[in-house]
C-alpha cells in the first residue's frame, strides 16, 4: 500500500520526506526552458544556476515496458553534468505521472499501484542547481493483490515457551488462484521463520507479530497479522456461550451472559467470582460464569468475559464478542372501525377493526376492550357491547419486547332497540285491507323482546303487543301513524312509521279535445279534473308538455305551443304520494297556415331511398342514395342527380356525404372517396385502395378534422388521411397498434370540436369506440380507441349510428333503443318510453330554444317512424303514419340551421321534410 507521506533512506545521505501530489517531472526553472525527455529514456533541460543542466538517461525500466499493478520495480539512470560535476544521490528525484513520488537515487525501487500509462520521470539536480530530466513511458497493467488470511493461532494466542507452536494460512489471487507454498513467508517481529502454508516452530519469551506475506507471480504482494504471546504461565482460556457474536438485541432487553473458562496449566477452573463480565459502551456488567443483564445502550457493544489465573493473580485470560443494541419503537395503531360516533342498536355485533405497524419489524398483538373490558383479540374482530350508552372502544397493541400503544374511539349503544319491519314507512294500502304489523326488540340486559315487552299504538290507542300484530279490515282512509314501543324493565325505546289507507285520484283533461290542431304562438287553454276518494280535491295538479317540460298548475292552465306534435300531461298526486295522469296529443301549426299538422310535411317521394342527407352552400341539399349523389333545393325540388356518367363520382352507390369548412363536398363512395369537390360534382381528388394507405374502396362513413385530415370508415378497417400530403395511416383491429380497436367493419362516424370521433362498429365484435386521433400520422399507437359497449351503459351492441351533442353528451343508436350519456348519467328511451320502434337507423341532434331555454332534443329515425327525445324533461314523442309521416320505413334524418328535419325512406323511396320542432 502506498502510505500518504514515505521515507527513503539513502545510504551516506538523510532521511527524505516525499510528499503525495509534488510535481517532480520535467521541471521549469525561472531563468531556463522547459526540460523535455527524448528517445530511449534520454532528457535535458536548462539550469537554474550557472552553466548548463545535467542530461538523464534512464536505463531501467526501458519504454514500453509492461508491469504487473503492485509488482516492485527497478528504476535506473545516469546523469551527466557539462561541468563535470558529480550528482549526488539525493540529487536524483522519481516520480510517476499517476502514482506521483517513486523515491530519491540513482536507483530505486518501488511499485507501480495504478493500471494505466505512466510517464515516469528522473530529475537530476547539480550544485549550481541546474535540472535535468528524463522521462520514459510504461504500462502498469491491472493485477490485484492476493488474498491473505491466517488460519491459526487464534488473535492474541498464548503458549508456553515449551509449546511448539503450528502456524496456518492460505492466499489466494485472482490471476493465479490458490498462492503455493513458495509464495508464502511467515516472519515474527520482522524475523523469518518458515515459507509455506504450514510452519512449526518455537519461540522465545515475548509478544510477537506474525506476518504471513504471500507474493503473486507478478510480484505484487499482501499480508496478514496475529498477534501471538509466549508466556512462563498460560492465562485462563475463555469461551463465550451466550450471547453470539452479532447478535442484535433491543435496548433495555435481559440478556443472559454464559462463559467457560479453563486454566490448562492452573489448579482447577477459575472461581465464579473471578469471572468478570463487561462492555466498552455501558462498563461493568456483573460476576460469575453466569449474568442476566439489561444493555441500555444504543450502539454495537463488545462484550468481554475475563477470568483471573488460578496460579497467578496477575495473569488474566479473556474472550471478546460483538453485539448490536437497537432502539425499541412503540407500535402504531389506528381504529378503521367502527367509526367514532355512530349509533349502534342493542344485540347488533359491532365491526372491529384495528390497523397495526411495529419499525422494528416485531410482531404485535392487538386486545379490545370496551370500558377497560376485554371483549376481542386480533386486528379483526366483533363482538356484542352488553352495556347501553356510550362506549369507550380501546384497541391495545403490544409488541414482543412490551412496548404498548392504545387507540381509543366512542360508540352510543341504544337500549333497548327497537325497529319497525312492516308497514314501511309511507307504504300505501287500499281500503279494506286487513293491515298486519310487524317490529322486533332487544335488550343488553334481557336479550330479545316479545310479548307485553312490545307494545304498538295508534295516538291513544293501543293496537296490542308483540312482534306481529293484525289490524282488522276497514281503517278509515288517510294517514295512519303507529308507534311501537319496547320496554326491558330498565328504559324504553319507541319508534314510528306512517303509513296511508288511500285510493289514487281520478284525473281527467276536459278541454281540449285529443287530437286537435291548434295554431302555433298563440295562448291554447288546458282544462281537467281531478278527485280523490280520501283527500277530495286537495290534491297537487301539474301541466307537462312535452316539448317545453312543466307548464303550470291546477286545474286549469295555458301554454303557446311551438309547431310539432305534442304530448300534454295532466297529473294528480294525493296526501298519500299516488299519482294518476291523463294526456292528450295537440298539433300544433305554424301561424298563418291553413292549420292543417300536414302542412309541417314538405313531401318528396320517388327519388330513390336516402341514406344520408347534407347541408350546402346557398341552400342546396345534398342526398345519397344508391343510384348517384342528388342535389335538390330546401324544398326538395330542383332535382340533380349525379353520377359517374356527368361527374367525378367513383362509384354511383353513396354511402355518406359532408359538406367541409370551406364549402366543398366530400362523397363517400363503395368506389372510392371524392374529395374536394365544387356544387358540380367537379372534384379535386378521388381516393381509391392504395392511395394514402387506404386498403378498401368500400366507404361507410367519413368526418373532418380542425386540421383538415379526414377518418374514413370503411367496409374493412378505419383509415386517417391527410388528402392534402396524400398521406394516411390505416388501423385493424389486432394490428400491432391502433390501441384497441374494437373491429374492422365501420359502420357510421361522428366527430365533435374537440376532434374525438364516435365510432359504430359492424362486422363480429359490434359496439361502439371513442377515437382520439394522435398528432403523429403514422403512429399507430398515437390513435387510442375506448370502447363502448354493454358492459359501459349500452343497451345492445348492435349500434347502427353515434352522434354528438354541442352540449358534448354522446348519443348511440342501437337495435333496442337509443342511449344518451351526458358524462355522469347514461339513459335509454325505447318503444316503452314512446319511441315508434326500438330499431334505430339513423341519429340527428338539433339545438333550438323553447320557451326561453336551450334544449337538446335529439331526432330517431327509425323502422316504424321519427322519434323525438328530450332527455332532460325525459321526454320522448313518436311521429307515426297516422301523424301525417309519408312513410314510416326510416333510413335517415338529418336538421338544418332552421331547424328543419329531413327524413329519408324506403318504402316508398323517397324523403321529406318535417318542419315541427
Amino acid at each position: 500500500m502506498r502510505l500518504g507521506l514515505m521515507w527513503v533512506f539513502v545510504a551516506g545521505a538523510i532521511a527524505v520526506p516525499l510528499v503525495p501530489g509534488c510535481s517532480c517531472g520535467a521541471a521549469k526553472a525561472e531563468g531556463g526552458g522547459e526540460g523535455e525527455g527524448e528517445g530511449e529514456g534520454e532528457g535535458e533541460g536548462e539550469g537554474q544556476g550557472q552553466g548548463q543542466a545535467p542530461t538523464v538517461t534512464i536505463t531501467a525500466p526501458t519504454a514500453g515496458q509492461e508491469f504487473r499493478a503492485g509488482t516492485s520495480v527497478t528504476f535506473t539512470a545516469d546523469a551527466v553534468d557539462p561541468q563535470g560535476e558529480v550528482i549526488a544521490n539525493t540529487g536524483y528525484v522519481w516520480s510517476s505521472s499517476i502514482d506521483g513520488p517513486l523515491g530519491l537515487g540513482a536507483e530505486v525501487r518501488n511499485a507501480l499501484i495504478t493500471p494505466g500509462q505512466h510517464i515516469i520521470s528522473c530529475a537530476a539536480t547539480d550544485t549550481d542547481g541546474n535540472i535535468g530530466t528524463g522521462t520514459v513511458t510504461v504500462t502498469v497493467l491491472d493485477n490485484a493483490l492476493p488474498v491473505v488470511a491466517i488460519d491459526a493461532p487464534a488473535e492474541e494466542a498464548f503458549f508456553l515457551a515449551t509449546d511448539s507452536v503450528t502456524f496456518r494460512g492460505s492466499a489466494v489471487d485472482a490471476e493465479d488462484g490458490p498462492l503455493g507454498a513458495g509464495a508464502l513467508r511467515w516472519t515474527a517481529n520482522g524475523a523469518a521463520f518458515g515459507t509455506g502454508g504450514t510452519v512449526t516452530t518455537a519461540l522465545p519469551l515475548g509478544d510477537y507479530t506474525v506476518v504471513l506475506t504471500a507474493t503473486d507471480s507478478f510480484g505484487a504482494t499482501n499480508t496478514d497479522t496475529a498477534l501471538v504471546h509466549i508466556v512462563t504461565n498460560l492465562p485462563p482460556a475463555c469461551t463465550i456461550r451466550s450471547p453470539d457474536a452479532g447478535d442484535v438485541v433491543i435496548t433495555g432487553t435481559s440478556v443472559d451472559f454464559v462463559a467457560t473458562c479453563v486454566d490448562t496449566d492452573g489448579v482447577g477452573a477459575p472461581a465464579n467470582a473471578d469471572y468478570r463480565w463487561s462492555s466498552d459502551l455501558q462498563g461493568q456488567l456483573g460476576f460469575g460464569a453466569s449474568v442476566t443483564d439489561a444493555l441500555v445502550t444504543v450502539g454495537t457493544h463488545v462484550i468481554s468475559v475475563c477470568a483471573t489465573d488460578t496460579v497467578d493473580p496477575a495473569v488474566i485470560g479473556c474472550a471478546r464478542v460483538s453485539v448490536t443494541v437497537r432502539a425499541n419503537t412503540t407500535p402504531t395503531a389506528s381504529i378503521t372501525a367502527p367509526i367514532a360516533g355512530i349509533v349502534v342498536d342493542a344485540c347488533t355485533d359491532v365491526d372491529l377493526r384495528c390497523s397495526v405497524d411495529d419499525a422494528d419489524g416485531h410482531a404485535v398483538t392487538v386486545r379490545w376492550l370496551d370500558g377497560g373490558v376485554e371483549v376481542g383479540t386480533g386486528r379483526n374482530d366483533t363482538y356484542r357491547p352488553t352495556a347501553a350508552g356510550v362506549r369507550t372502544i380501546t384497541c391495545e397493541a403490544k409488541d414482543v419486547l412490551g412496548a404498548v400503544t392504545t387507540a381509543t374511539t366512542t360508540i352510543t349503544v341504544q337500549s333497548p332497540s327497537v325497529n319497525i319491519s312492516s308497514p314501511a314507512d309511507g307504504e300505501v294500502f287500499a281500503p279494506g285491507r286487513t293491515i298486519t304489523l310487524r317490529g322486533v326488540g332487544c335488550s343488553v340486559a334481557t336479550g330479545q323482546l316479545t310479548g307485553a315487552a312490545l307494545a304498538w299504538s295508534e295516538g291513544v290507542t293501543a293496537l296490542g303487543t308483540g312482534n306481529v300484530v293484525t289490524l282488522a279490515a276497514g281503517l278509515p282512509g288517510g294517514a295512519h301513524t303507529i308507534t311501537l314501543r319496547a320496554t326491558d324493565g330498565v328504559s324504553s325505546r319507541s319508534t314510528t312509521a306512517t303509513f296511508f289507507v288511500s285510493t289514487p285520484p281520478t284525473v281527467t283533461i276536459t278541454s281540449p279535445g285529443d287530437g286537435v290542431t291548434v295554431t302555433s304562438g298563440v295562448p291554447t287553454s288546458f282544462a281537467g279534473t281531478a278527485t280523490d276518494a280520501e283527500d277530495g280535491t286537495a290534491l297537487t295538479l301539474l301541466w307537462t308538455d312535452s316539448a317545453s317540460g312543466e307548464q303550470g298548475s291546477g286545474s286549469s292552465t295555458s301554454m303557446n305551443l311551438v309547431p310539432g306534435k305534442h304530448v300534454i300531461t295532466f297529473t294528480a298526486t294525493d296526501s298519500a304520494g299516488q299519482t294518476r295522469s291523463d294526456t292528450v296529443t295537440v298539433f300544433a301549426t305554424p301561424a298563418g297556415t291553413p292549420g292543417s299538422f300536414a302542412d309541417l310535411f314538405v313531401n318528396r317521394v320517388g327519388i330513390g331511398t336516402v341514406v344520408d342527407v347534407a347541408f350546402g352552400d346557398g341552400g342546396d341539399v345534398w342526398l345519397a342514395t344508391a343510384n348517384g349523389l342528388m342535389r335538390v333545393a330546401d324544398d326538395l325540388s330542383g332535382t340533380q342527380t349525379f353520377t359517374t356518367a356527368n361527374s367525378d363520382l367513383p362509384d354511383d352507390d353513396v354511402r355518406d356525404v359532408f359538406v367541409m369548412a370551406t364549402g366543398a363536398i366530400v362523397v363517400a363512395t363503395d368506389g372510392g372517396l371524392a374529395w374536394d369537390c365544387d356544387r358540380d360534382l367537379t372534384c379535386t381528388r378521388i381516393f381509391q385502395d392504395g392511395d394514402a394507405s387506404l386498403q378498401s374502396n368500400q366507404m361507410t362513413s367519413v368526418v373532418e378534422l380542425s386540421n383538415g385530415r379526414l377518418v374514413l370508415g370503411t367496409a374493412d378497417r378505419i383509415t386517417i388521411i391527410d388528402p392534402v400530403a396524400n398521406q394516411g395511416r390505416d388501423i385493424q383491429a389486432g394490428d400491432g397498434g391502433g390501441d384497441g380497436a374494437r373491429d374492422d367493419q365501420v359502420r357510421r362516424l361522428a366527430v365533435d370540436d374537440n376532434d374525438d370521433v364516435l365510432v359504430a362498429w359492424g362486422g363480429n365484435q359490434r359496439a361502439a369506440s371513442l377515437l382520439q386521433v394522435g398528432d403523429q400520422l403514422q403512429n399507430r399507437d398515437a390513435h387510442v380507441f375506448t370502447t363502448i359497449d354493454q358492459d359501459a351503459g349500452l343497451v345492445s351492441n348492435d349500434v347502427r349510428d353515434v352522434a354528438f351533442a354541442p352540449s358534448g353528451d354522446r348519443w348511440f343508436g342501437t337495435t333496442a333503443g337509443v342511449v344518451r350519456d351526458d358524462g355522469t348519467d347514461i339513459v335509454s328511451f325505447d318503444d316503452g318510453d314512446g319511441l315508434p320502434s326500438d330499431s334505430v337507423r339513423q341519429l340527428a341532434i338539433d339545438s333550438v330554444v323553447i320557451g326561453g331555454a336551450v334544449r337538446e332534443v335529439c331526432w330517431v329515425a327509425t323502422q316504424a317512424g321519427l322519434g323525438r327525445i328530450d332527455a332532460d324533461i325525459g321526454s320522448v314523442v313518436g311521429l307515426r303514419a297516422i301523424d301525417g309521416l309519408p312513410s314510416v320505413d326510416l333510413r335517415s334524418v338529418a336538421v338544418d340551421g332552421q331547424h328543419r328535419k329531413y327524413v329519408g325512406h324506403g318504402t316508398p323511396s323517397g324523403a321529406f321534410r318535417y318542419d315541427g320542432l
